[in-house]
């Protein structure tokens, strides 16, 4: 249990201004009883100059009823930084549910996949049948747009298929891994594949190295497929390691 001591000391690094000394302590904050830190926070954490203190921030801001703070997690769905807009929807999406829906609709049509991604997520989360139709729409528009310059798209869609359990992604996602062209894409379904799997590495292995067979990949190509299920492969390319 951390001591008072402990959390004022997270809370008062919390106001730096140095991007380093802020994500540290984030790192510290995650750790802690969201119902105590929470209510502590400072807003000018959600104003910060950084895009990723921004975005880390925002799922501590999640569990806080502060009207003042609650109305910059709204402003902050049109951040300039799509990641920063992206965690901003699922803020706002888990704090209002249902009623975040009209709210969400548009994002729908934005040009940054991850933000399309996370409107999706909510809508197929909290939208009824129709609703949920248009969400699914978008998806299947993410994950059939070819070639490099849809990578990114396909990247989300592999993404969304990891965190949300729909009876028509399995499909989906077999497609993908079968037909995909791109590593970084294949590693996102590994992992997908690995979330609706389980966790067991031998089975974990047996997708990536026939993955890396059916492509011919080779064992380099076999070590960047594994690295998506988030270890290093052992008996790959000598010297290989993932980057963390």
């Amino acid at each position: 249990m951390p001591t008072s001591k402990t959390i004022e000391a997270v809370l008062q690094n919390l106001q730096q201004e140095d991007e380093r000394a802020v994500l540290f302590a984030l790192d510290l904050a995650e750790n802690l009883d969201a119902a105590v830190i929470a209510p502590r926070l400072p807003l000018k954490l959600l104003q910060h100059p950084s895009p990723l203190v921004r975005s880390r921030s925002l799922k501590l801001f999640a569990a806080s009823t502060d009207p003042e703070k609650l109305k910059e997690i709204v402003r902050l769905l049109e951040d300039e930084n799509g990641e920063v807009q992206a965690e901003a929807i699922n803020v706002v999406c888990a704090i209002r549910k249902e009623d975040a829906i009209p709210v969400m609709r548009p994002y729908l049509e934005s040009p940054d996949p991850r933000v399309q991604r996370s409107a999706i997520e909510c809508l197929l989360h909290h939208g009824d049948t129709e609703i949920r139709e248009v969400a699914m729409a978008t998806f299947r528009k993410l994950i059939a747009n070819p070639g490099t310059d849809g990578a990114a798209g396909r990247m989300e869609a592999a993404r969304l298929m990891g965190e949300v359990n729909d009876p028509e992604f399995p499909g989906y996602l077999s497609k993908l891994i079968r037909e995909e062209s791109s590593i970084p894409v294949i590693q996102g379904g590994v992992s997908c594949c690995r979330q609706e799997k389980g966790s067991d590495p031998s089975e974990r292995r047996y997708h990536a190295t026939r993955l890396s067979e059916d492509k011919g990949l080779g064992a380099p190509g076999l070590d960047r497929i594994w690295c998506g299920c988030g270890r290093n492969f052992e008996g790959g390319a000598p010297g290989f390691q993932c980057l963390a």
